[in-house]
């Protein structure tokens, strides 16, 4: 348990500082590079973030379900050809998209800047997936210290270069030193991460074994990531740059609410594994049950102070063009929080060697999204894109709750979301008279909103103090306490 709560601390920090860097570089590069530039760096951080989940994240999830699943004996031949094959995927999808720069900017991004900005960034793709790769190992072989202190080396690195973009302002200077920064530090990493593991030799055996096991995965992980970004994709086709931009903007919003749910999801993965192995169905539910509440007491507070602050966030941050309304980063948030939640869930099958029960779930979202999607965004715009996020995440957790066998009582605290949403409308109260259009006001506000919820959950029996403090105390304090 104690092991448990330091990776949380450990990883909660880092999460935070990895959702909260784009908080602090998307003002600079918006009043940098203006909103169409900012649209262009975004439409093709797009594409790279696509090619990269599909040549990495499901090989990351397989490499790290197969380990669990495997003798101890068999790790080194699994990380060998984890590494060769993230390796050479990830090159040749780069490459591939350096050769395609141009047709994609004439299809895509309709900007004279798009080739080299996109031909720049393409080694993002393989940097990408090998980041993705080391996480994984890391999480395997507990080490969430160092996996925290490379993921916050890469987050200074983009400030610095964001910053640095301030003098020059330059997009495609920007995407160079992005790509060599973000490239560097990559390489240090994949060569910590793999420290004392005993490198063999490529194995056709292992390597289609993992590939076999990697499909479904890939595919969860692609339709995942098409639900998610693949409404920018669209919005490229049917509207502007500039409103890729604003609908980024209020999506990058409520990425916070990935960074509330991820401390807590990091250890659950290993946990579920072990038990799976030792047959204890009832220790799997327990551990399931007791992550979802945790975050449910986070998370629903989050969604509601977003959807009350982030509209003057948004104007604070960048300019009033970006603040279109609490209503759309409400929509997005509700859907990512749902998201966060049903990947407790999706640990279930992995561990449980059943990846194909995700591939249909997430095939048949990934479908939906894109019907629902095709009307709604020439006729709403990015409006039509939130509501069909959120339907979307409605749907997949539906599915993935159905597919457990798995009362919801088990899996959910169903007492906690009531008792949570209650206080949450009373800090909403708050918020809606407190909040102004100035930094102090806004901190004024989410200040007395985070004691009024956290009054509210103790009145409520929601929640001990005790634990509170636990909950929200300071991450940064127990880790200076750990080192």
């Amino acid at each position: 348990m104690q092991s448990m709560r330091r990776a949380t601390s450990i990883i909660a920090f880092s999460q935070l500082i990895n959702y909260a860097v784009p908080l602090l570089t998307f003002p600079l590069l918006v009043k940098t590079f203006e909103a169409t530039l900012y649209g262009v760096w975004i439409e093709a951080s797009t594409l790279i973030a696509l090619l990269s989940t599909l040549g990495g994240a499901g090989l990351g999830n397989a490499t790290a379900a197969l380990i669990l699943n495997q003798a101890e004996s068999e790790s080194n031949r699994i990380y060998s050809n984890a590494l060769y094959l993230f390796g050479t995927i990830g090159t040749i999808l780069a490459a591939m998209l350096f050769l395609l720069a141009a047709p994609l900017n004439r299809i895509m991004v309709h900007h004279a800047s798009g080739d080299d900005v996109i031909r720049w960034a393409s080694p993002m793709v393989l940097v990408l997936a090998l980041n993705w790769l080391a996480s994984q190992v890391f999480r395997v072989r507990q080490r969430p210290f160092t996996f925290a202190i490379f993921d916050i080396s890469l987050n200074v690195a983009r400030v610095s270069v964001v910053i640095a973009s301030v003098f020059h302002r330059d997009l495609t200077i920007f995407a160079m030193t992005y790509t060599i920064s973000q490239s560097a530090i990559t390489l240090i990493e994949m060569v910590m991460v793999y420290r004392g593991i005993d490198l063999q030799s490529f194995s056709v055996a292992t390597s289609r074994q993992l590939l076999r096991f990697a499909v479904n995965l890939s595919v969860v992980n692609q339709s995942n990531w098409f639900v998610m970004y693949g409404d920018r994709l669209l919005l490229s086709f049917f509207t502007t740059s500039t409103a890729v931009a604003i609908y980024s903007a209020s999506y990058q919003m409520t990425l916070v609410l990935v960074a509330l749910g991820s401390p807590f999801l990091y250890p659950l993965l290993p946990i579920i594994g072990e038990r799976w192995k030792a047959d204890d169905i009832m220790g799997i539910q327990t551990a399931i049950y007791g992550t979802t509440r945790l975050m449910i007491i986070v998370l629903i507070p989050a969604v509601v102070g977003l959807g009350m602050v982030g509209n003057n966030l948004l104007r604070i941050l960048a300019t009033n063009s970006f603040a279109r309304g609490g209503l759309l980063i409400g929509l997005i948030g509700c859907g990512v929080a749902l998201d966060v939640l049903g990947t407790s869930l999706q640990y279930i099958f992995q561990v449980q060697g059943r990846p194909q029960v995700l591939r249909q779930i997430y095939l048949r979202a990934a479908a939906f999204n894109l019907l629902i999607n095709l009307g709604a965004i020439p006729l709403f715009g990015y409006y039509g894109a939130g509501v069909t996020t959120l339907l979307t995440f409605v749907l997949i957790t539906f599915l993935l709750v159905r597919e457990t066998l798995i009362p919801p009582s088990l899996l959910f605290d169903f007492r906690t979301i009531y008792r949570c949403t209650i206080a949450s409308l009373l800090m909403a109260g708050w918020l809606w008279l407190a909040v102004g259009s100035t930094i102090f006001h806004l901190l004024f506000a989410i200040g007395g909103g985070v004691v009024i919820y956290g009054l509210g959950i103790v009145q409520l029996g929601v929640i001990h103090i005790k634990e509170l403090i636990q909950l929200f105390g300071n991450p940064l304090k127990r880790l200076l306490r750990m080192a």
